[in-house]
This record gives C-alpha cells, structure tokens and sequence, in this order.
C-alpha cells in the first residue's frame, strides 16, 4: 500500500513541474515574437563583414555585437559564409539583450577557421542572449558557443573530426535549445554540455545557479557523444537540476547519448535513440530524481547504465521502448528508490540487472528474452524489493 501511495505522489509532483516548466517556456516563445522588430535589426554588413568565406570577419562581427547589446538590438547576418580567426567575445551584463538572427539557416554560417584554436562565440550575458537560423561550424579546436545564458533556436552545430571540444556548453537557468541540429565526428566530443558552473563575477561556491532548461526537438548526429550534464564545483550543494530533454532524436553513434553527472530532477521523455555504441542513457554519482520516460531506446550495451562508483537515487524508468540492445536496464551500483514500470523491453540479450538496492519496485513490464532467467535478476536486496505483474511470455503491447 505504501509503496502505491509513493507512485502516485511521484507521478502527481512530476506532472506539477512539468506543467510549471511549460507556462515559463510559453511565455518566453511570447516575448521572443515581442522583440522581433525590423527596427531593432542591425546588419552586420554595415559593420564590414564580407561573408564570403575568405576575408576575416572577426572585428566586424565583435563590433556590431557590442554595439547591438548596448542597445537592445538584432544583429542581422544576411546569406553568407562569414569566417573568423580570432574569437568572439560578449563580457558579463545583466538585463541587456542580444540576438543573432540568420536570414537562412542553409545560406548563413559562422566558420571558425582551421587555425583557431579556442571557443569561437564566448556569452557572459546573464540572460536574453539568443540566437536563431544560423549554422556555426568549427573547422578548428574549441567549442562552437560558450553561453553563460542561451535561447538557441533553428541552428546547426558542426566542428572537425579532430576537434574534441563540445558543441555547445551553456550554464544559467531558464535557457532554451530548441530545433537545432548537432552534427561531429569527434568521438571524444559531446554536442551539448549543460553545466552549473561559478558565478564569474561572485566567484563564490554558492553562486551561479542553472535550472528549469530545455533541450527540445533537436537531432542529433555523428560519431560524437550527445548530451553532458555537470555539476562542476563539487564544493557546494547546489547542483543543476529541472532540465527537460524531450523529444529529441538521437542518431548520433558515439558511447553516451545522455551522460547525467551530480543533477537533480532530469525529465528525460519521448525521445528516439538509436546507433548508440555503447550505453544510452548513463547517470553517474550525485545523478538523483531523474525520470526516463515515453522513450524509445536502442543501443549496443545498455539502454539505462550506472557506473559501478555512484550511488544514484529518486529513478522513475516508466513507458519506454527498449530493444536490440545487450541488455536493457544496467544498474552495476548502489540505487535507493527506483521504480521500473511499464516498458516493453524486446529483442535483448538481457532485461534488468540489479547489484544493489533499497526501496526498488518492478513492475507491469513485458520482458521478452529467450531465456527467462534472464529477464530481471537482482544479486542483493537490503530491504523492500517489489516485483510483480510482469510479463514474460508474448508481447502484450507493439
């Protein structure tokens, strides 16, 4: 009865949050349309960038951004391949706005050259720095946007096969990556990292804060790795937390496809993932409260995978699809609080491996394996272990 209750308020809390994330992002797709205003554009061609894939338009494009920021503005990139050679830098500002609008996201790029070595566009806006319809690509080391705070919207992300610098790194809370493309065959690389890191200005442990972001409907493709969340300073107990990765597609063929280091409250839902060379879905140490749900996951390994060092906790793994994989839920750890419920779990070698446990429930799964010993083993129970009401015989569900 107890453990019934403890589902219901689960899903009753998940489903406030989701709801609560869902009004800040419709007001923010509201005030994106709001500053949409040709009066507010700014050519960047005024400013002396060619965009034609040859002269340097580094000072060009530095010039108009810290012009456009101090005056609340869109810098505008008309059809072209713009190069630069040196980085691209916004300094720390709170309450400014900046957007980089592309007029075609096939005709407009941003090429870091070969010989750049560093991050091509760094932001230490605070917030309302955005950028929409435009593809950036990385032909040297380092990472494509550095954001303390982002809205990316309609953008491709490509570097170098030598390159492995992430994609794309940001930091703050409430940002949005939405509709963009990631595409590298580093496979040392990782398209998105998320991370809470420092305040730069406050510099202290307690500062810098990063919850209650997006990365929705995004492709995901290459040899490179997917998602990276972090907490970089380990000092502290804030941690990031309230990040929603939904309905992504992931293609991309590299080790990890989500790979949760010391977070909280991670919805991970409606995804399609497949190509995966190793585990899909990997939570380290410190990953708690996460929830992995309406998914759709095939991979060479694991579908779901701990590492045999961490002690996650608060695991929701409910209403996916897992299959063709070598096995489909992989917890080699400590785990407390773990609810497996209602997947279909098909055409893999192994179901669900457990070494260590408290407080676990498994239950109304169709676990189809060719040998049935196969389907959900659990070496150690401390204590409170539920299976029940699972199927192992034919598919109930297609």
């Amino acid at each position: 009865m107890l453990k019934n209750i403890r589902i219901i308020l689960i899903c009753c809390v998940s489903f406030i949050v989701l709801l609560t994330g869902l009004a800040v992002f419709a007001a923010n797709i509201k005030s994106i349309k709001e500053i949409e205003d040709t009066s507010k554009l700014i050519n960047i061609k005024n400013f002396g960038a060619k965009g034609d894939g040859v002269s340097d338009d580094s000072d060009a494009i530095n010039q108009a951004l810290r012009q456009a920021s101090n005056e609340n503005k869109v810098v505008f990139f008309p059809e072209g391949t713009y190069l630069i050679e040196s980085p691209i830098s916004l300094e720390y500002s709170v309450g400014k706005f900046l957007m980089l609008k592309g007029e075609n996201l096939d005709k407009v790029k941003i090429v870091g050259s070969e010989n750049l070595n560093g991050t091509m566009l760094t932001s230490m806006m605070r917030s309302t720095f955005y950028i929409r319809d435009i593809t950036f690509n990385h032909k040297g080391n380092g990472t494509c946007v550095d954001a303390f705070y982002i809205y990316a919207y309609n953008c491709n992300f490509t570097s170098a096969s030598t390159n492995p610098a992430d994609m794309l790194i940001f930091t703050g809370s409430n940002c949005r990556v939405e509709k963009c493309t990631f595409d590298s065959d580093s496979q040392e690389a990782y398209a998105i990292c998320h991370s809470r890191r420092i305040d730069p200005v406050a510099n202290e442990p307690e500062s810098g804060i990063a919850i209650n972001s997006y990365i929705i409907d995004c492709i995901f493709k290459g040899k490179s790795k997917g998602i990276e969340l972090i907490t970089e300073d380990t000092k502290t107990n804030r941690q990031l937390e309230g990040l929603k990765i939904n309905n992504n597609v992931f293609e991309n063929t590299g080790n990890e496809q989500i790979t949760i280091r010391r977070a909280f409250h991670v919805d991970i839902s409606n995804n399609i993932m497949s190509g995966c060379q190793g585990n899909a879905v990997v939570l380290e140490p410190g990953a708690c409260a996460i929830y992995i749900c309406g998914n759709k996951i095939q991979s060479a390994k694991a579908c779901v995978y701990t590492k045999n060092d961490g002690r996650e906790s608060d695991v929701v793994i409910s209403d996916n699809i897992m299959e063709k994989s070598e096995i489909a839920i992989n917890f080699d750890s400590y785990i407390s609080e773990l609810i497996i419920d209602n997947n279909l779990i098909r055409n893999v070698s192994n179901g669900i491996f457990i070494r260590d446990m408290n407080n676990v429930i498994i239950t109304n799964n169709d676990i189809l394996v060719d040998d049935e010993s196969k389907a959900i083993n659990v070496l150690s129970s401390n204590e409170n272990l539920l299976v029940d009401n699972n199927n192992y015989e034919s598919e109930v569900r297609k």
